[in-house]
Formats: structure tokens, C-alpha cells, sequence
């Protein structure tokens, strides 16, 4: 009778355990979420504090920080709006106008190896392999410097950076591209808008395809693997939340779009929008290896500006043979 007790007692402790430890496993979870949700909130409160007042940005500013920073700011916005002009004052500090020179004024403060490093990323150099491999830089900015000349020119407001993740593989890559300091900067040090500039580099470099001829050899490539391709305006043209936008060619039903970068931001940022929310996925074909960096730094634009990750399809025309074998990959917006 002992024994059955003392057996019984056991099975009691045992269950007690297991259950406990259920509760500390979903404990733990919540932990968990709880922290990567405080993550992000970091990151995002860092991003608005670094694009908006990159002069009070600081790397590794914690919550209460980039909050406090955001209420004083706004709070110094809101008393300034308060104030009336006196009758036939020129604010000739304000708008846009201001916002440019003071631009240009931090713009003289950055050292020449920054300068270097900030060119070559405008011109589609935009993650750091490609950057000391192709962007030219030896003799100018010694490598192990490159990483953190980087970090620099984020923290200090001139780029953003997002993650890229290709898909079915656990690589990730950091791709930079400007913020909009960086974009009037880009003037500056380019003498030309941000998107014109990389398309003339692509003519330097003998890269640049015009949009017939890229979207002809497209068609003839898919034409052998797929049964259905038209570029009739009326099967292609799409129409999401009131925002309406023509793809350049559907294939057996999807959308594809063929890239020469001549597009303005806006443009894309359109084209993106509506074919993400209408098929959830972008197809894109480039006409080579350094147009594809600069579309994946516009997508990353586009992605950091629309407020969501943004799964997309990319290839060169030379390696084009059928959509299903396109790279899939994602650019993860915290």
C-alpha cells in the first residue's frame, strides 16, 4: 500500500513537471517575440531619427533615446510653426532651398575617403563585396577601412542600408543605397540626379541597353520555354488601390518587367507597388551584372520607403531561359 502511494505521489510530481515546463517553454517564447518585436522597434525608431535629425544620430541609440530626440524635435518644429513672419520677411533658410544648403554644408565636412567610398555607392556599388571588388578603390581607400567607412556614412545619414536574403539559402546580404541627404548629395558630388547618374554609368562602362532591343531578345528568349508572351498594353497594364501601371510584357499570366534603369524613383516605386500587391511577387530581367545592382538598390529604396519586405525575381537577359529559374530573393524591411 506504501509502495502505491509513494507511486502515485511520483506520477503527481511527474505531471507537475511536465507541466511546468510548459509553462517556462511559452514563457520563454514570449520572451523571445517580445524581444525581436523591441528589435524592431529599435531599428525603426533608429532609421526615423537617422533620416530626419541625422546631426542628433548616434550609433546604437536605444528606444528612449531616439524617442526623446523625436519628441524634442517635433516639440521644436510645432513652436517654430507657431511663429508668424514679420510683414515682408524673406525666410530665404526655409523649404527646400534650406534644406539643400544645409546639406551641402555637412557635405564639406566629409573627409575624401568617405567621399570616395559615398560615389561609387551612388553609382550601384551597393553592397561591400562588389564595392572593393568593382568600385575601384584601390590606391584611394585601403580595404579593411571600407567596412567602417560604411557604418560612417550610415550613421551619419548620407545612406540607409536593408538586408537582402535569397531565398532557400541562409545568405544575407547588407545593400546600401542614399537616403534622401544622400540623394541631394548625389548632385552634388555627380552633377546629376541620383537615377540619370547610374544610367550614365552604364553607358561609361558600354552596360546600357536601350528598352527595345533588351525587351526583343527577352520575348525570343522566353518564347521557347513558355506558351503564352504578350506585350499587348491592354493584357499587361494592372490597377491596385487606385494606382494603375503597365508591365512591360505577361508571360503564361505573370507580370515581368524588363529594366534599363532609366526610370525615375517614382516611377519604380509605382511599378513595384502595384505589381506586389497584384501578384505579390516582381519578375525582373536586367541587361547585366551592374544594372542588377543598381535595381536591387532601387528596390531597396522602394522597399524603405513603402514601409514592407518586398519579394522579388531577378536575372540578366543572358542567363534568361524560364521564370521558374529566375533567383528568388527578399529585401527584409524591419
Amino acid at each position: 500500500m506504501f509502495s502505491r502511494k509513494r507511486g502515485k505521489e511520483l506520477e503527481q510530481l511527474r505531471a507537475t513537471v511536465v507541466q511546468l515546463e510548459a509553462y517556462l517553454k511559452k514563457y520563454q517564447e514570449e520572451v523571445d517575440r517580445l524581444k525581436e518585436r523591441l528589435e524592431v522597434l529599435e531599428w525603426r525608431l533608429r532609421g526615423l531619427v537617422k533620416v530626419f535629425y541625422p546631426q542628433r544620430y548616434t550609433t546604437g541609440m536605444s528606444a528612449e533615446e531616439c524617442i526623446r530626440v523625436l519628441c524634442e524635435e517635433l516639440e521644436s518644429s510645432r513652436i517654430k510653426s507657431l511663429k508668424k513672419p514679420l510683414f515682408g520677411e524673406e525666410r530665404v533658410s526655409g523649404g527646400e532651398s534650406g534644406e539643400r544648403t544645409r546639406v551641402e554644408v555637412r557635405l564639406e565636412r566629409v573627409s575624401r575617403e568617405e567621399l570616395e567610398v559615398l560615389k561609387r555607392v551612388l553609382l550601384g556599388y551597393c553592397n561591400y563585396t562588389i564595392l572593393v571588388r568593382r568600385g575601384g578603390l584601390e590606391g584611394v581607400v585601403e580595404r579593411d577601412r571600407v567596412r567602417g567607412i560604411l557604418e560612417k556614412l550610415v550613421s551619419n545619414g548620407w545612406l540607409n542600408v536593408l538586408k537582402v536574403k535569397r531565398l532557400r539559402s541562409r545568405s544575407t546580404t547588407e545593400v546600401y543605397f542614399p537616403s534622401p541627404h544622400g540623394l541631394i548629395a548625389c548632385e552634388k558630388i555627380l552633377g546629376r540626379a541620383w537615377t540619370y547618374a547610374q544610367v550614365e554609368h552604364l553607358k561609361e562602362l558600354k552596360e546600357y541597353r536601350n528598352h527595345e532591343e533588351l525587351l526583343s531578345e527577352v520575348v525570343e528568349r522566353l518564347k521557347h520555354t513558355h506558351k503564352q508572351i504578350t506585350t499587348d498594353s491592354r493584357e499587361c497594364i494592372v490597377r491596385v488601390e487606385g494606382v494603375s501601371h503597365r508591365a512591360d510584357l505577361k508571360v503564361d499570366g505573370v507580370l515581368v518587367e524588363v529594366e534599363t534603369l532609366s526610370n525615375t524613383m517614382d516611377d519604380t516605386e509605382r511599378m513595384v507597388k502595384t505589381i506586389i500587391g497584384y501578384q505579390g511577387e516582381l519578375y525582373v530581367v536586367v541587361g547585366g551584372e551592374m544594372a542588377r545592382r543598381m535595381m536591387e538598390q532601387r528596390l531597396c529604396m522602394c522597399s524603405w520607403r513603402l514601409g514592407y519586405s518586398i519579394r522579388y525575381r531577378i536575372s540578366t537577359v543572358d542567363r534568361l531561359s524560364h521564370l521558374e529559374e529566375m533567383e528568388k530573393y527578399m529585401v527584409i524591411r524591419p
